[in-house]
């Protein structure tokens, strides 16, 4: 083992922790905690390829470690980039809806009313994702 593949087998880990701390705000914001996209992808991930990847590094190949420490931390990056986006766009449209004298968090729990899950929408991805895999 060179001490490449010993900062790449770091690397895994801190690409993991970085994007931790990355989709956190995401996470919070939306209220899903254990239960966000980000937070089962980052799960998944860690199980199927970062602990084999971190152990093919101790075994001399750095590469599979590199890369999946890099797309986790890109991974990371993109859930920040998007939540970011949202707080914007949340934040314009609740400027947008609060007229002379309302108070803010009044319109903002009532626009969070107004935007209702879709289950037609959900089963039609589902679906997608299905058909996409077959």
């Amino acid at each position: 083992m060179t001490a490449l593949d010993a900062v790449a087998a770091v690397l895994v880990i801190v690409g993991f922790v970085a994007a931790t701390m990355l989709v956190r705000p995401a996470v919070r914001r939306t209220g899903l905690l254990p239960w966000h996209p980000a937070v089962a992808w980052l799960a998944l991930m860690a199980l199927f390829f970062g602990i084999g990847s971190a152990m093919l590094a101790f075994d001399g190949r750095a590469g599979p470690a590199l890369y999946v420490a890099g797309s986790t931390l890109v991974f990371g990056l993109a859930v920040a980039g998007s939540d970011r986006v949202a707080r914007r766009r949340a934040d314009a449209a609740i400027d947008r809806a609060v007229p002379a004298g309302t108070s803010r968090p009044a319109v903002a729990a009532r626009l969070v009313d107004d935007a209702p899950l879709r289950p037609a929408t959900v089963v039609g991805l589902a679906l997608l994702g299905l058909i996409l895999i077959a």
